[in-house]
């Protein structure tokens, strides 16, 4: 499936990534989708909140067990992925 025969209708694949700060998710699946190794896909990679300690930004979105990070993506990043495709 290539980008533009994509519809509303057809599902579209979504891969989320966390702290890649280097580009190497999307340089990764960009050779392997010109290689038809996997289907094309939105790729998202979010950052971290800074800090590395019990009760920093990171530390609530990597150490914990709650669904905080699931429920960010969820209620804020990916209405936004909506919007813009």
């Amino acid at each position: 499936m290539s980008p533009n025969n994509t519809s509303p209708a057809r599902p579209r694949r979504l891969i989320v990534g966390r702290t890649d700060l280097t580009g190497a998710l999307f340089h990764g699946l960009d050779n392997l989708i010109a290689q038809h190794r996997v289907p094309v896909m939105i790729a998202i990679s979010i950052g971290n909140g800074s800090g590395d300690a019990q009760g920093s930004e990171r530390g609530l979105e990597y150490d914990t067990m709650s669904g905080y990070t699931r429920s960010f993506v969820e209620k804020e990043v990916l209405p936004l992925v909506e919007k813009a495709i």
